[in-house]
């Protein structure tokens, strides 16, 4: 009995410290609609949403090409205005242990006040990841930075179809694949 007062007069004296929390007004309560021109943007990406699958390739470090397998899940969040990408791949080593090449989260959006897209990612083997895509014909394209190396990926979608590129340059200049997959749409 004694704890339940204290403890009542814990709370009582709490909640008067506690300055009290303003009314929200009426207007202020209305729902912000996203903005048309990142909704218009983010359309241009719509043929890229859906679960697919497929096989791909990859040069490991020690320059091995490792073959593997590669479901990515695309889909429109946050009223139209983000695609959320999840993707995992992976292959076999020699002994047939199961080798991750490629686990991945992004947030692809478009930031109407630059006028330009936004790639915050997430990836086992490179980390926090943040890019800027830009439009190339029948997909996109994003570039970014790791040690003393430039990596590019192209995606292009045609119809069913999922084609990506994966390059590398220390130069800018010189570009060497290291990378490619073919994934099909499944819904």
């Amino acid at each position: 009995m004694r704890s339940w007062k204290l403890a009542s007069a814990v709370l009582v004296s709490i909640s008067l410290a506690v300055p009290p929390v303003p009314a929200v007004p009426p207007a202020a309560r209305k729902v912000q609609e996203p903005r048309p021109a990142s909704i218009d943007a983010m359309k241009k990406l719509d043929r890229w949403i859906g679960d697919w699958s497929g096989k791909g390739w990859t040069i490991s470090r020690e320059g091995r090409r490792i073959e593997f397998d590669l479901s990515e899940k695309v889909q429109s969040k946050v009223g139209g205005t983000v695609l959320l990408v999840e993707g995992r791949g992976a292959g076999r080593t020699a002994t047939g242990e199961e080798l991750v090449v490629h686990d991945g989260i992004a947030v692809v959006s478009f930031d109407a006040a630059t006028g330009r897209y936004r790639w915050n990612g997430h990836e086992r083997g490179f980390g926090a990841m943040d890019a800027e895509p830009v439009l190339v014909d029948g997909g996109f394209a994003w570039t970014f930075r790791v040690p003393e190396t430039t990596l590019r990926f192209t995606i292009l979608i045609d119809g069913e179809t999922w084609h990506e590129t994966g390059e590398a340059s220390a130069d800018g200049k010189a570009w060497s694949t290291f990378l490619e997959t073919t994934l099909r749409r499944k819904r």
